[in-house]
């Protein structure tokens, strides 16, 4: 395996997780904005 290779695949694998973190980021942000619409349309 080259140097190049590795490389590539270190970064293949950063920005799948930085994918992931933003990702959850949003759906965390869904969940909640959803959570606070309910809790304001029940009063």
């Amino acid at each position: 395996m080259t140097d190049s290779i590795r490389a590539l695949i270190v970064d293949d694998q950063q920005l799948l997780h930085r994918g992931l973190a933003r990702l959850l980021v949003k759906l965390t942000t869904v969940r909640v904005a959803a959570v606070c619409a309910s809790a304001v349309q029940t009063g």
